[in-house]
């Protein structure tokens, strides 16, 4: 369901989507967790367990749901369910090119569904692999070419590759009959990328797109920007000279929270949707009201939860805010007060923002109620933005 602010609406098909990407945190031990761009949110994937040997190039395969990672140094492609990070299957390719000790680090799935296509080291060829065959059926490609890209990211429109050079911030078309792969289509219309310590070298790790063309590229430090090429379609695709002076936006107005931890890859396109990016926190905490839950019909049977959610301003004032969470399938948003809106709800995400703006002094706190229909109450996610 999709909420508007007079209740529930059955979700369109151009709705429907995940409001997330997910990503490979981790060169060893490596463990699946989920980015909401707007948002903000990096989280890890419920029950996720780590892989220990590490993964790289995650890919996500709409045909079946699963994603797709190659086990650092090997040729051995691994399954991964998105709803846990369980590593399901470990399949050896064979027919690989020589790594040359380098491990796979980008990859996507190519628009017919079936073709995994991935590349390790400059000067090593990229790999087309169809997973739909038995086994894989593995053809190589010509070196992807030097620069400072680490993940790569299929256009929904144009049916184009694209990757972000971290060293100059350039834009990359991945051509897969060219020698290289790599054809530089716009010098700096990317910030160089920035590193989380001093001294590193900075990448853009994850490189991904929303379901109506925008390019988004994180790099180590947590930085996020985005380009607009929803104009660019099949029949058209974006030149050269249509982004001689184009620059991307940093986005969020911070960075995301990492909290040290090291991003190696991003998979699946994100839910296009109307909303600012915001990344400038406050804390947020919810507790269930006395008496609640309580069984109803209305509806359907189930229960109806209460909740109470205290929003606390840290050192600025708070004049306008945003509370999200996830919403759960099948729960329904019942009942909320009278000075908060229900705006968004595309891709499970719920979204309450205040009518008007008003003022949370800082240091001080605001509690508002809103209620829910649902099959269980464990609320995912809850975070709150400043939004002025």
């Amino acid at each position: 369901m999709a909420m508007t602010g007079q209740g529930t609406e059955a979700a369109t098909d151009e709705k429907r989507g995940d409001s997330y990407t997910y990503l490979a945190v981790g060169s060893t031990n490596t463990t699946l967790y989920t980015l909401n761009p707007y948002l903000g949110l990096v989280a890890k994937v419920e029950n996720a367990k780590p892989y220990a040997a590490g993964y790289d190039a995650l890919a996500l395969r709409t045909k079946d749901g699963k994603l797709y990672a190659m086990k650092r140094q090997s040729d051995t492609m691994l399954t991964i369910d998105a709803a846990t990070g369980k590593v399901l299957t470990e399949t050896e390719l064979h027919g690989m090119p020589d790594r040359g000790g380098s491990s796979y680090t980008n990859g996507d799935f190519e628009p017919d569904g079936d073709t995994y296509i991935i590349a390790s080291g400059p000067n090593q060829p990229a790999v087309r692999v169809n997973v739909a065959t038995d086994p894989p059926t593995v053809t190589n490609l010509h070196p992807a070419g030097a620069g400072g890209w680490y993940d790569w990211a299929y256009h929904p429109k144009d049916g184009r590759l694209y990757a972000v050079d971290g060293d100059d911030g350039s834009l990359i078309h991945i051509d897969p009959s060219a020698n290289p792969l790599k054809k530089v289509l716009a010098k700096g219309c990317f910030p160089k990328s920035e590193s989380a310590k001093t001294g590193e070298r900075g990448l853009y790790s994850a490189v991904f797109f929303t379901t109506a063309g925008h390019l988004y590229a994180v790099d180590t430090a947590g930085n996020v920007n985005k380009l607009d090429l929803t104009g660019s379609t099949q029949s058209k695709p974006v030149t050269a000279d249509d982004l001689r002076d184009a620059k991307s936006s940093r986005v969020g107005g911070g960075k995301l929270k990492l909290n040290g931890l090291q991003v190696r890859d991003s998979a699946g396109q994100v839910l296009h949707q109307e909303i600012k990016e915001q990344y400038d926190w406050i804390d947020a905490k919810i507790a269930i009201e006395n008496g609640h839950p309580y069984e109803t019909d209305d509806p359907a049977p189930g229960w109806v939860y209460n909740y109470s959610v205290t929003l606390i301003a840290r050192q600025t004032d708070v004049h306008r805010w945003r509370v999200t969470f996830e919403l759960p399938a099948n729960w329904l948003i019942r009942s909320w007060g009278p000075d908060v809106d229900i705006n968004y709800g595309e891709g499970r995400q719920a979204y309450i923002e205040p009518k008007e703006a008003g003022l949370i002094p800082a240091g001080k706190s605001q509690d508002f109620l809103f209620g829910l229909w649902a099959p269980k109450k464990d609320l995912q996610h809850l975070q709150a933005v400043r939004l002025s």
